[in-house]
C-alpha cells in the first residue's frame, strides 16, 4: 500500500511538472492542495500523500541549509502539519500562497510565535507575491 501511495505521489509530481497547464502555475499552492481530494483517495491515503509533499518541501529546505521547521520535532509531526495547513488553506484568501510559506507559517504557529507576528508574516508574503505578479 505504501508503494502505491509513493507511486501516486510521483505521478502527481510528474503531472504538475510536465503538464501544459503547469505554465500558468509557478508554485504548488492552496488550490493544488485542495485539489488532491479530486483524485478519489481514501482519507488515510490523502493524508499520506500530503505528508509526502510536506516532507519534500521540508527536505528541500534542509538541503538548502535553511530549515523551515525545527528539525528535532518536524519528523514526527507531519500529520499535525497537514491538519494545520488544511485549516490555513480553508480560508480563500490563503489559497494563492505557496505550500512552502504555508508550511513555514504552520511551523511558526506550532513553535508559539505570537499571532501578530504570524499575521504580519502572512501579510508581507502576500504583498511580495503581488508585487512580483504571482498572486
Amino acid at each position: 500500500m505504501r508503494r502505491w501511495i509513493v507511486a501516486v505521489s510521483f505521478v502527481m509530481c510528474l503531472f504538475f511538472v510536465s503538464s501544459p497547464a503547469w505554465a500558468k502555475y509557478t508554485f504548488f499552492d492552496g488550490n493544488d492542495w485542495q485539489n488532491i481530494k479530486s483524485y478519489g483517495l481514501s482519507q488515510s491515503d490523502e493524508l499520506m500523500v500530503k505528508e509526502v509533499l510536506l516532507k519534500s518541501v521540508f527536505e528541500v529546505s534542509l538541503f538548502n541549509n535553511v530549515p523551515i521547521l525545527a528539525t528535532e520535532t518536524a519528523e514526527s509531526d507531519f500529520s499535525l502539519y497537514v491538519n494545520m495547513i488544511n485549516t490555513f488553506y480553508s480560508k480563500p484568501e490563503n489559497r494563492g500562497l505557496p505550500l512552502y510559506f504555508a508550511l513555514r507559517i504552520a511551523g511558526m504557529e506550532k513553535s508559539g510565535s505570537p499571532a501578530a507576528e504570524v499575521s504580519k508574516f502572512e501579510e508581507l508574503i502576500a504583498v511580495k507575491l503581488k508585487q512580483e505578479g504571482l498572486l
